[in-house]
């Protein structure tokens, strides 16, 4: 299909879209809200979810004979309290633990010109988690994020527009424009874009001076955007991401242009970036939006040769990296929270509730724990100005890596930083969050009197659990040892973050009571049940959950599935107290299909869905 942009066609539209989108203010979304980064495809569904990146067998337990393209340490808890579970129940536990640690929507990022099978998958992981929402009349709102990086020689800028058409309508049209899309004051859907200047050639590499003083290039891709809104003649507003988020001139052109603007996930690294940025947005009345990531260790091998992606499978750990980020723990977590309450930004960009593959992830998960969230919401409540500001539930956090950064380029893969090496982060940092002062100790040492609200301490690095204790008027208050030691030679690579707070386990089991409460409601259908034995059931699926836990820290990989197989043996006893011979048989075929099922195998089939594909949006281009 061949495409060409000009005015004439659809003119009253696209100008006025032109013209709405130049006059947005800064109240273009309806309220404050953090929205999440979240990848559609892992959850932990029987029917949509990618099993493979949720399971310990196929992540840190995973034979190291076995591994390629990607070397996974992390651990989603959801796969240690449960079995896989009907699509409708696993999102509706997403939601619900998503909005439990402070977010109030999604947002899913789509690689546009990635493999098509693979967009198409993702696009209808979306579309069930809208209809989800929709069946169990969820309040929580979705949108999504164009990434519009392409290759200049791979695909023109028709076809990045018959993709872009093709997709927005695989979207907007099977979830009939729901509600539950992103709108902004003025009911428009709103949709983020990344390497926005990519849709024209002429401004894919233009640099920030030149586009300052010639803004009609950016009017030109806004008429591209406006273009699309005419197509659909549906509402949309399209919220431009900036390649130079300290060139204010460049800044302030795209906002007299463009509803909103965003930058970068690193480029909130750089304090002037997000100085240079809010001032442009204060100047042209437009919203400010902040980013905010917790952790980073990106899975992606990269060669040491070449430095370029590790595809071959017969390629050696020794001859591979991974990239990490220095953070110094949760520091620039912390900061760039504070930085959404000083700034009073508009909105709060999470990266990310389940981007595990990358390391920054909130959602429950063994390294990072419940306290990412918690942090989240103490912040969240200052930046939206709750009356009640005083401490729910009062918290100590302990952050560290698991072992020495002198053993990161020794281990195999290695871990090499990526931006911001300053310092090695060979250190325990305990984090407060207390209504009345009180005093912290570590490993036994006083760490000093942590006054009321946010404090942090940082503590000598050393071999070994972390003991942590909060005395008040020489009572004590809170206590704890950190399930995972630090260690003094790795088995593995291990470098992500471990984090800790004293209502982890509360936490824990908090959450798995969301999800029990579907798993039971399943059982009940199945088998007769007595309140006595649904509580027998449920106790022995909380202390598979938390010995399964246990193992991931104590044990190594060979050892854990060992293990887990006692751990299980012991889950089964209990459930056959409660049920008959021929209901227990039933229900182990049950768990056995359970156990077996691997749900969607491969991200770059076709799908079976009913909706349509197009692999060959590429093949094609008649612009030529």
């Amino acid at each position: 299909m061949k495409i060409t942009f000009t005015l004439s066609l659809s003119l009253f539209f696209v100008l006025q879209y032109f013209d709405c989108s130049a006059q947005q203010e800064t109240s273009f979304f309806k309220e404050k809200m953090v929205l999440a980064i979240s990848n559609p495809t892992l959850n932990f569904s029987s029917e949509i979810g990618y099993l493979k990146g949720m399971r310990y067998e196929d992540l840190y337990g995973k034979k190291t004979s076995e591994i390629s393209g990607n070397y996974n340490t992390y651990q989603p808890n959801i796969s240690f309290m449960i079995n896989p579970m009907s699509t409708d129940d696993a999102l509706d536990y997403e939601v619900l633990a998503a909005k439990e640690m402070g977010i109030d929507g999604f947002k899913f990022q789509i690689p546009v010109c990635a493999n098509s099978y693979y967009v198409d998958r993702y696009i209808s992981n979306i579309i069930r988690y809208i209809k989800a929402a929709e069946n169990r009349k969820l309040d929580f709102t979705y949108t999504v994020e164009l990434l519009m990086d392409r290759d200049i020689d791979l695909v023109s800028e028709t076809q990045l527009y018959d993709i872009l058409s093709y997709r927005l309508s695989q979207l907007f049209k099977n979830t009939k424009y729901s509600d539950k899309w992103l709108r902004s004051t003025k009911g428009e859907i709103v949709i983020f874009t990344s390497s926005t200047l990519d849709v024209l050639d002429k401004t894919m590499n233009t640099t920030a001076s030149e586009l300052a003083e010639n803004p009609k290039m950016l009017s030109e891709i806004n008429t591209v955007f406006g273009k699309l809104v005419a197509d659909f003649n549906a509402k949309f507003a399209f919220v431009f991401e900036t390649k130079y988020p300290s060139h204010l001139a460049f800044n302030n052109e795209v906002l007299k242009i463009f509803p909103a603007i965003t930058q970068a996930k690193n480029a909130v690294l750089t304090k002037e970036n997000i100085k240079v940025l809010k001032k442009a947005c204060d100047q042209n009345s437009k919203p400010f939006i902040q980013n905010v990531f917790p952790d980073y260790l990106n899975s992606q091998l990269i060669l040491k040769a070449s430095e370029k992606v590790a595809t071959s499978k017969k390629l050696s750990l020794e001859e591979v990296f991974v990239k990490g980020q220095y953070l110094n723990l949760t520091a620039t977590y912390r900061e760039l929270l504070n930085e959404a309450v000083v700034n009073d930004a508009a909105m709060i960009n999470l990266y990310s509730w389940n981007s595990f593959e990358k390391g920054t992830h909130i959602a429950p998960e063994a390294h990072h724990g419940f306290g990412y969230g918690l942090l989240l919401r103490h912040y969240k409540r200052i930046w939206l100005d709750d009356e009640d500001q005083s401490v729910y539930r009062e918290f100590a956090m302990t952050s560290y890596k698991a072992y020495s950064s002198k053993l990161a380029s020794s281990t195999n893969p290695e871990v090499r930083y990526e931006k911001n090496v300053t310092e090695a982060e060979d250190q325990i940092e305990v984090v407060t969050l207390l209504n009345e002062p009180a005093d912290v100790y570590c490993n036994g040492t006083l760490l000093g009197n942590a006054p009321a609200g946010i404090h942090v301490f940082y503590a000598p690095y050393a071999v070994g659990k972390v003991a942590v204790e909060v005395k008040r008027k020489s009572k004590e208050i809170i206590s704890y040892t950190t399930p995972k030691a630090i260690q003094s030679q790795p088995s593995k690579m291990d470098w992500m973050t471990y984090s800790y707070t004293n209502l982890d386990k509360k936490m824990g089991l908090y959450f798995q009571k969301y999800a029990l409460d579907f798993v039971m409601r399943q059982m009940y259908r199945r088998f007769l049940l007595s309140t006595a034995s649904e509580k027998i059931w449920r106790d022995a699926l909380q202390k598979r959950y938390l010995d399964r836990l246990e193992a991931f820290y104590q044990l190594t990989p060979q050892k854990f599935m060992s293990n887990n197989k006692k751990i299980e043996k012991k889950y089964r006893d209990e459930v056959k107290k409660v049920l008959d011979e021929f209901q227990y048989k039933v229900w182990l075929e049950m768990e056995e299909n359970d156990l077996e099922n691997q749900g969607v195998t491969s991200l770059y089939e076709p799908t079976d869905n009913g909706i349509s594909n197009r692999s060959n949006l590429l093949e094609s281009d008649d612009s030529k």
